[in-house]
């Protein structure tokens, strides 16, 4: 996880992926790797734990998260300058091979 963002209401959490690769393994290799691997941001639900929806198909690392002051709205920055948003009430798509958070008490 590289980014997490709590909705003003508090009823979402919104978490971004990021590669396993760090910056510095980059640096000491003196080479970029070859990345496929979709990233994604994922909407779960704070009192049950369960994923929501997950946004995906993109290859930057997510870098930050923010939700609207509404909490309507959310939005990512990824680590090619994307900003991404999407609409929070319309948010129905799980990603593959999702898990649970545990429930918040």
């Amino acid at each position: 996880m590289s980014a997490i963002a709590w909705s003003p209401d508090g009823r979402f959490v919104a978490t971004g992926d990021r590669r396993r690769e760090s910056y510095d393994t980059v640096i000491a290799s003196g080479q970029w790797p070859q990345w496929d691997v979709a990233q994604s941001v994922r909407l779960w639900d704070t009192a049950s734990g369960k994923e929501l929806a997950c946004f995906d198909g993109f290859k930057a690392d997510v870098t930050a998260l923010t939700f609207s002051p509404d909490g309507m709205e959310l939005a990512a920055g990824l680590g090619d300058s994307t900003i991404l948003i999407w609409d929070v009430a319309k948010a129905k798509r799980a990603c593959p091979h999702h898990q649970n958070l545990p429930a918040m008490n």
